[in-house]
């Protein structure tokens, strides 16, 4: 693990907001209920937190400190393995010499506490630098509990991510975006279909908005789809007010990150980053972070919640509309 280690728009409304010049955010969003966090996962979150705070502070000596001293960290892709706590500690080192600006964020996929005092991990790790790609590594993990609080690494083991054989391959973590959504929010009538394209190499995102106090529907559409030179999931929106823009995907956490940049009609540039969370199958939230205009900070708005509609209540396109 010595690389990581150690070393929709989307659903809701709040994209159009986010990317259009035009005020649109309504004064309030409907609540959003998450369900219920265990302690066992809310404490191996904030073990990860902890542990991704220090390596982006890249103090290769703190860092070491959370190695166990026999502790073993093991490449299974090239054979790398240092073992002990030194070694780790002079391969940290080695890293954020070569690597500029190298920082790290995790994601679990499966824990589980064999003993209240042991803990093994799986998940992937992203390794960001300022002049090179990011570098996604899978990884599973032994910890051991010192003390009342802290926990150290004694065995880590790291692999490289697959690459999708298949555009579809690489867009399946979406599938669950496929149908149809509504925007619970009061004041505001947003609806999206998200469809495959016939061969399964983009998904198809059709969606209308309609405020209250206005009357004004606005149109777009968006496709997202897997671009296999990033070896990421990029989207390119499209917008009746003659706004265009485009987004680059990734996980983390359980959450959907997309940093995006918009063009509106009026020229001007939106950028930020939305997060998608996934309440349950039929539930989920949409959040703007960071939201800049024209490189100046904007005014936040509210995350909205959008729900999965029965195929009875599907929304319809502007253009099913008019054939009625």
């Amino acid at each position: 693990m010595l690389k990581v280690l150690l070393p929709i728009a989307l659903l809701g409304c709040c994209s159009l907001w986010a990317m259009s010049p035009q005020d649109k955010a309504p004064a309030t969003a409907a609540a959003v209920v998450k369900p219920a966090v265990s302690a066992e996962e809310t404490l191996v979150k904030e073990i990860l937190q902890v542990y991704t705070d220090v390596f982006n502070k890249r103090d290769a000596a703190a860092l070491a400190e959370y190695w166990s001293e026999k502790a073993v960290s093991a490449s299974s892709d090239n054979g790398t393995r240092l073992v002990g706590r030194e070694a780790i500690k002079k391969g940290f080192e080695e890293l954020f010499k070569t690597t500029p600006g190298a920082t790290l964020s995790v994601r679990t996929n499966h824990f589980r506490f064999l003993k209240p005092d042991l803990l093994t991990l799986e998940g992937t790790s992203v390794l960001s630098s300022n002049d090179s790609e990011p570098v996604e590594t899978n990884f599973t993990a032994l910890l051991m509990k010192v003390g009342d609080k802290k926990w150290s690494i004694e065995h880590a083991t790291e692999s490289a991510v697959p690459v999708p054989e298949t555009p579809y391959d690489g867009l399946k973590e979406l599938d669950w975006l496929v149908g149809n959504w509504k925007d619970a929010t009061e004041g505001v009538n947003c609806e999206s279909t998200i469809t495959w394209n016939e061969k399964k190499t983009f998904l198809v995102r059709k969606f209308s908005v309609q405020m209250e106090k206005d009357g004004e529907v606005e149109t777009g559409s968006q496709v997202i789809g897997w671009d296999p030179r990033s070896k990421g999931i990029r989207s390119w929106t499209f917008s009746s007010d003659g706004s265009f823009g485009e987004g680059t995907w990734s996980q983390s956490n359980g959450e959907w990150r997309i940093k995006f940049n918009h063009t509106s009609s009026d020229g001007s540039v939106v950028s930020g980053t939305q997060v998608i969370s996934r309440i349950d199958d039929n539930t989920t939230q949409v959040e703007m972070v960071g939201q800049e205009v024209d490189g100046n900070l904007a005014p936040s708005t509210p995350a909205v919640k959008m729900v999965r509609q029965a195929a009875a209540d599907a929304p319809k396109t502007p253009a099913a509309a008019t054939k009625e």
